[in-house]
């Protein structure tokens, strides 16, 4: 006599590729965060002038910024290598996840994490070094490489919350742990963006 199991039965492989589909975006804007850390960041301008231009490389690697009669404007900071950390990790886990060939919850949760921590960084730490600057009578403003690198952890945050809604699809058994985070739509993408805000104001 054979018995009927009531085991749900293991997503095809198709659907379990779908359940990576994330790192269509999460992948590619890794490798753009890797590129972009070394193009320019951040400008310094005095009396209407350009006066300075930092990459990111440069940040980390402690540059200090200093006006005519000696006083420091700005010094760097290797806190800004969680951008490098952040992409490495994102570039690893979707190499890792496609010769896997199957989603799990770090795909979701992981990602966004440490994405979420990627733009704490940068808009924290520009809004801190912002204000400085301007108490020195210096404007400093984001260059291009800085929008590139933002974007593309944007990029990697909402590829985490694709993989982490479709890992919520596939495997039901994991919503009962994971069900908490089910709300996650692209709606929070602009909720990150708005509570980040008030750092560079």
């Amino acid at each position: 006599m054979s018995s009927i199991s009531s085991e749900t039965p293991p997503a095809p492989a198709s659907a379990r590729l779908r359940g990576l589909v994330g790192y269509v975006f999460g992948g590619p804007a890794a490798i753009l965060a890797l590129i972009a850390f070394y193009l320019p960041w951040v400008r310094f301008i005095v009396n209407d002038k350009l006066f300075s231009i930092l990459t990111g490389q440069n940040i980390s690697a402690g540059v200090i910024i200093q006006k005519g009669d000696g006083s420091e404007v700005f010094r760097g900071s290797g806190v800004n290598n969680i951008i490098l950390m952040v992409s490495v990790i994102v570039l690893v886990s979707a190499l890792v996840a496609w010769r896997r060939r199957r989603p799990t919850a770090w795909d979701g949760l992981g990602v966004i994490g440490v994405s979420l921590l990627g733009v704490g960084v940068i808009l924290g730490g520009f809004g801190a070094a912002s204000r400085d600057a301007g108490m020195a009578g210096i404007e400093m403003q984001m260059a291009y490489g800085l929008y590139l690198t933002l974007l593309a952890l944007l990029a990697m945050l909402w590829g985490g919350i694709t993989n982490l809604r479709t890992v919520l699809e596939l495997q039901p058994t994991m919503r009962g742990v994971l069900g908490a985070w089910g709300f996650m739509t692209p709606a929070t993408l602009l909720i990150t963006i708005f509570f980040f805000i008030p750092a560079i104001i």
